[in-house]
């Protein structure tokens, strides 16, 4: 969420102009669409501005309110108080976006129209956003036309008589509005409302439809524990000009930037791995997890400069000129020399689903300090100790958990994934059942399954029909037809080619891990990567294997990595084993150790040093958890190993990967 604030100068009199504009990412690697897409901002935006006009006698007056901190040079009168004056009812501002459509990881911006181009449904407060950034000099934006006295009281208009425009001098501050005795609150939403709802319609809950995603900022400024990432702007008056060089056209003075962390962000002072131990797609940032801080993978930088160039440069923000001009950048940075317009971090994995992994990019926790990739991975929490999968000692989080360490627990030994489902189409109503074909309805995937040609079940690879003695193809079909015949498969079914993780044979896994060598890749663009090596995507389907873009792509792994990596995953065996079940080969080890920092599979990955290349091309800032230990009281330096703020991206392998062929073995 951006916004840039102007002035300008029109029919002798003075208006503050703010225009909003939206940085939007899909993470997954399928294309998305929703019909309606409605970002909301309760209390508005956090930028607080304070005004000095100057006559031709040298006479001054003041607007906006001095901030009870830092000896008034900051603002206690801030955008929400304008809006709220302009609404007369809140600072609550809504913005819908009309058939949202978005490809692969694609990086897109988005803005509201000019003032004339508007939607009749639509309004200045509850408006609509449309492709590209348009920052219009004269007809965009939300216009305030009334400034406050030096008490917030007051309202009204400021005139200067065209006579004395160039005479008479207005100085400029801007920063984040600060008070003394509390915090600021803004809280961001995101739902789907109901494809028939209209702008003007986002006044009420009842509106907003499904909720996708909601943060809750709160910025203090002040006392012990101040708001990390946050970049408050400079205090006092910084900017002036005379009325005249205002003129009719918007004269940018100052922007405020509240963006989800990348990997490397100058103003960033956490460095935490967004993309693996923290949750990139979470339901619910709360007080709980920011106690008086900004969310900890934002950062929060308000900048008063003259000139809409000079302001975009100073986040950081480019857009893609290249192309269509409509997307931006994400990923190691949002400038075009870092980032990339698409980056596809998360997987919608086709079905049938042969494998519990392919669950990885399931959101399965809701908060914020949950994972990104929980299914298969098991990093410690650096907000959990060494022996322990909860804690309730930081004060911040309230209670949390190691949500990989207890998902990997509960699902694997517990469930499989069988593959046997019936074939369904989705569309504009729903799930279609695909008639005719082998899998259509579950009565004929299981006669397909138990018939004679039971590949074309499309079942998973490792299993096989089995029937038992006496019994016919029919029979079982039949008992394994009603709603808890899935219960009852794994009697019907055979493993073909069980493997044993507490193997100490160098060879064997050496034959596992090669088990996709040379694998050709297909994209879901259609495109084919058909390089030599064995391939790890954490997906069966790329997002696009022509891509140049280091973090759309995937790895693959030569005879002699393999071979590395086999005799790593061996010595892990010898010193953790034997494994009493497979989520005790997946999760980490609850213990004072470094065993306890990762799973085995991920420990053997960091020996052999699977991704040391692929992480000198991606993110150049270290994790330095242990320097908040107010907030990360139980994290060291030991176990963040060589990994950097780019863990879990595609191009990385990590346990998830390697597991992923060979779970269902």
């Amino acid at each position: 969420v951006n916004a840039v604030f102007r002035l300008v100068y029109t029919g002798g009199q003075l208006k503050l102009v703010v225009d909003p504009f939206f940085i939007i990412w899909n993470p997954y690697d399928t294309q998305i669409s929703a019909s309606r897409f409605a970002v909301t901002l309760e209390n508005g935006l956090a930028g607080g501005v304070r005004f000095k006009v100057t006559d031709p006698a040298g006479t001054e007056k003041l607007y906006g309110k001095p901030s009870g901190w830092g000896g008034g040079r900051g603002s206690d009168t801030s955008f929400s108080d304008y809006a709220k004056h302009k609404s007369g009812v809140n600072a609550n501002l809504s913005y819908l976006i009309s058939n949202l459509s978005m490809n692969p990881g694609e990086v897109q911006i988005y803005s509201p129209p000019n003032e004339s181009d508007r939607s009749a449904n639509a309004n200045v407060l509850n408006d609509e956003l449309r492709p590209g950034m348009n920052y219009n000099v004269t007809d965009s934006g939300i216009f305030f036309g009334e400034f406050p006295d030096q008490n917030n009281t007051n309202w009204g208009p400021v005139f200067v008589p065209t006579s004395e425009a160039g005479q008479t001098r207005i100085d400029v501050l801007f920063n984040i509005a600060s008070q003394a005795s509390y915090a600021i609150v803004n809280n961001i939403e995101i739902n789907l409302p109901a494809s028939t709802i209209q702008p003007d319609q986002l006044t009420s809950e009842d509106e907003f439809g499904d909720h996708i995603q909601g943060k809750e900022f709160r910025l203090n400024l002040g006392g012990s524990e101040v708001s990390r990432n946050v970049n408050t702007g400079e205090r006092g008056f910084s900017l002036d000009y005379t009325f005249a060089e205002l003129g009719g056209t918007k004269k940018s003075f100052g922007i405020l930037s509240i963006l989800t962390l990348p990997t490397d962000h100058a103003e960033a002072d956490t460095a935490v791995e967004v993309f693996s131990q923290l949750n990139v797609t979470a339901a619910a940032s709360t007080w709980k997890e920011i106690a008086h801080r900004a969310p900890f993978n934002m950062v929060v930088k308000s900048v008063a400069k003259d000139g809409i160039n000079n302001l975009i440069n100073e986040v950081g923000i480019d857009f893609d000129a290249i192309g269509s001009g409509l997307n931006g950048f994400y990923g190691k940075s949002y400038a075009s020399t870092d980032g990339d317009t698409a980056f596809p971090l998360l997987t919608i994995s086709p079905s049938p689903l042969h494998s519990l992994v392919q669950f990885s990019s399931a959101n399965i926790g809701t908060r914020l300090v949950e994972p990104t990739h929980a299914i298969g991975n098991s990093w410690k929490p650096p907000y959990i100790p060494k022996s322990s999968i909860y804690d309730n000692t930081t004060g911040f989080f309230g209670e949390v958990k190691d949500t990989s360490w207890l998902v990997n627990d509960a699902l694997f030994d517990r469930y499989y994934l069988s593959g046997v489902a019936p074939a369904y189409t989705i569309g504009a109503g729903g799930y279609t059942m695909n008639a005719g074909s082998a899998s259509a309805g579950i009565e004929t995937t299981l006669q397909t399954f138990y018939g004679s040609n039971s590949e074309l079940a499309k079942a998973n690879p490792a299993l096989e029909p089995y029937l038992p003695d006496g019994m016919t193809a029919k029979q079982v079909k039949d008992l394994l037809t009603p709603a808890d015949g899935y219960q009852k498969l794994g009697a019907y079914s055979l493993i073909n080619g069980a493997f044993n993780v507490n193997s100490t044979s160098v060879a064997a896994w050496s034959a596992l891990l090669r088990g996709n060598k040379d694998l050709a890749i297909e994209s879901l663009e259609g495109s084919t990567d058909s390089a030599t090596g064995t391939p790890f995507p954490l997906s069966s389907s790329a997002s696009d294997t022509t891509s140049t873009n280091g973090w759309e792509g995937f790895s693959r792994l030569s005879d002699s990595a393999i071979d590395n990596l086999a005799a790593s995953i061996v010595d892990e065996v010898k010193t953790r084993g034997p494994f009493m079940s497979l989520s005790d080969f997946v999760n980490r080890r609850i213990s004072t150790d470094n065993r306890s920092a990762q799973g085995a599979l991920q420990e053997a990955i960091e020996q052999a040093g699977i991704n040391s290349g692929i992480r000198a091309n991606t993110s150049d800032t270290i994790p330095n958890y242990s320097d908040y230990a107010s907030i990360f009281p139980h994290a060291a330096d030991p176990y963040i190993g060589d990994r950097n703020n780019a863990t879990g991206i595609p191009l990385e392998i990590n346990q998830a990967n390697i597991l992923l062929p060979i779970a269902p073995k």
